[in-house]
């Protein structure tokens, strides 16, 4: 079977070198950025420069990936109506074959049964092709007949014998597989099956329980729902112990501990009353409290996840709903929670997606479940299960964006697959997978720095800048700098300035040299150690006849060079590099002893 390779279109070819230029523009401008000191009257155009080229490279990305994405459908699609023509004209042939059988077993007077059968078998196939009714199985190979009771969107998974199309499922014959439970419709607290109908869901936000696809309310197993969300157990009262006053001689305390938080309307930390007006700056009430806020919203709402901590629209309205953490009863009920929740923005914009992602998780976990990671066979079966399902076909798309951000940001290689998957899969739950700043915030934020670490990318490039002012200052990064790299190049990569580090170094050299204050005045400006002092290490180069590379800033060190308060100046420098023992092996050593020798002898007569 021919496979896809995105050589073979023009247009992605286009998009591709779009997004290279579109690259090299934004690096080349990155890179001046950082060598461009902020007092220069260039460096906020630069910056402006710098971040339209950002931009524009994003949305060459986002193009790249979407005619790419897009060619691989027509792909796909063209190579199966390549394979029915395929099949059909085999058919036909067959077809044709078995006809002319069954005229000489008719010509000779003998039976044709099997022959009919086999032309009726023939002739069915040929028709289901025509109408798109035979599919692949999820071996690829192996043709399955989708039943006349199965939607033609449905697909066929090996793996569970099932036939799915979003959360209805049906046997190889095409029967509906479902379960018709009897469910209490009344609001009376017992569970006596008045009404029968057809329930589904956990009783969560993302997916509540619904009889006959409408929201249950009252009892059902013995546990009550409201508008489809479970209500769980309250506590009558606060189970926390609590004493104090709140003042340094009688701390307020929790369970025998001082507490930070909200209780009954006053405010503590550390177990000390604290007024409004004092509350230290950098200290956040509702973040201290938020924890506990979640955890009461658990125990009253029922299904709150991880969208409630990152979205500060549904953060807001679950610190409303909850009040006091520490005090029981004073919450929104359940149906204000709701009805305030479904009128949000966000739920607006991203809560079908998300539930109906949601779902399709947990229908993949379920799957994933019957596999059993001994079985010969493990590998193949998880990745037909990623190819045949909602959620596994949307997280490799997933997968495959990241791992261009890795590349990217980082590096090839530089996150293994098992991070990289928790990524995508975290992107992707949430219906961020067109997000970039949330695709790059989660690289960067999982990347790990240090020695042999850094494999490439803007990460990279900033950790070959970092080397080379480092050289040109008179240290080995890896070795003088070894504990602060990890922590530089994660703070660069999360938008901090890599002149910052830059100045770091510069600042460290003159202190390690002990530069003067002029000296001092010129690294400030961005000059580095290396440019300062050139003419010394060409002299040096010149009277000892060393390569002028060979030569460090210890060397000139070494001779006196450097002084806290005004350097040594090239004359008295070159005056010193002759005491140096090579020096009496050089050619210039040799041509002044012999041209001392040849002007002795004239003074004596000895020469003309």
């Amino acid at each position: 079977m021919a496979e896809f390779n995105s050589s073979n279109y023009p247009d992605i070819k286009k998009a591709s070198d779009v997004y290279s230029i579109a690259k090299s523009e934004f690096q080349k401008l990155d890179r001046q950025l950082d060598e461009t000191p902020t007092t220069s009257k260039n460096y906020k155009d630069l910056v402006e420069r710098r971040n339209a080229a950002q931009e524009k490279m994003n949305k060459a990305l986002e193009s790249y990936q979407s005619i790419t994405k897009k060619r691989k459908a027509d792909f796909d699609a063209e190579q199966k109506r390549k394979s029915n023509i395929k099949k059909s004209k085999s058919l036909k042939a067959k077809l044709k074959s078995l006809e002319d059988s069954r005229q000489r077993a008719k010509d000779k007077g003998e039976a044709t049964t099997a022959i009919d059968t086999a032309i009726s078998k023939a002739e069915e196939d040929l028709a289901k092709i025509a109408k798109g009714d035979v599919s692949k199985d999820s071996d690829g190979e192996k043709e399955v007949t989708r039943p006349a009771s199965v939607p033609a969107g449905a697909k066929f998974n090996t793996v569970t014998g099932q036939w799915t199309l979003g959360n209805k499922n049906w046997d190889k014959n095409g029967k509906a597989i479902g379960t018709k439970t009897k469910v209490d419709s009344a609001d009376d607290g017992a569970d006596d099956g008045v009404s029968d109908g057809k329930y589904s869901g956990t009783g969560t936000f993302d997916n509540p329980l619904t009889i006959n696809d409408k929201r249950f309310s009252g009892t059902y197993k013995n546990k009550k729902y409201e508008n489809g969300i479970l209500l769980p157990e309250k506590p009558d009262k606060d189970t926390n112990a609590y004493q104090g006053a709140g003042t340094e001689e009688a701390p307020f305390l929790q369970n025998g501990k001082p507490f930070t938080g909200t209780y009954q309307g006053k405010t503590y930390k550390d177990g000390l009353s604290v007024i409004s007006e004092d509350v230290p700056e950098g200290f956040d009430v509702t973040e201290v409290d938020f924890n506990k806020v979640l955890a009461q919203a658990q125990a009253v709402f029922g299904g709150i996840d991880e969208i409630f901590k990152t979205n500060e629209e549904l953060r807001k309205l679950l610190i409303a709903a909850v009040g006091d953490p520490n005090v029981v009863a004073d919450e929104y009920t359940v149906a204000r929670f709701v009805s305030e929740l479904e009128n949000t923005k966000w739920f607006k914009t991203n809560a079908g997606p998300i539930r109906q992602r949601g779902f399709y998780e947990r229908q993949y976990n379920e799957l994933n479940k019957g596999l059993k990671m001994d079985d010969p066979d493990y590998k193949n079966k998880l990745a037909e299960l990623d190819r045949t399902s909602e959620w596994g076909r949307g997280l490799q798309d997933t997968i495959e964006t990241v791992n261009e951000y890795v590349t990217q940001l980082i590096g090839v290689g530089a996150l293994d697959d098992m991070t990289i998957r928790a990524i995508a899969s975290e992107i992707y739950k949430y219906a961020n997978e067109d997000d970039a700043v949330k695709i790059r915030n989660a690289v960067l934020g999982a990347a790990r720095y240090g020695i042999g670490k850094v494999i490439g990318g803007q990460a990279g490039e900033a950790l070959s800048s970092l080397k080379s002012i480092a050289s040109a200052n008179g240290f080995d990064l890896e070795k003088q700098f070894a504990t602060d790299l990890p922590t530089w190049l994660d703070r660069i990569n999360k938008g901090e300035s890599l002149e910052t580090y830059k100045k770091i170094i510069r600042d460290s050299a003159k202190t390690a040299f002990g530069v003067s204050d002029r000296i001092s005045a010129l690294m400030d400006q961005g000059v580095n150690l290396d440019t300062i002092y050139s003419p010394y290490k060409n002299v040096m180069a010149s009277v000892l006849e060393l390569n002028p590379q060979t030569i460090t800033l210890k060397d000139l060190s070494d001779k006196g060079v450097f002084g806290a308060k005004q350097e040594m100046n090239l004359y008295d420098f070159q005056k010193v590099i002759r005491k140096d023992p090579r020096w009496q092996m050089t050619q210039n050593a040799r041509d002044e002893m012999s041209q001392t020798a040849l002007t002795l002898l004239r003074n004596f007569g000895f020469q003309g």
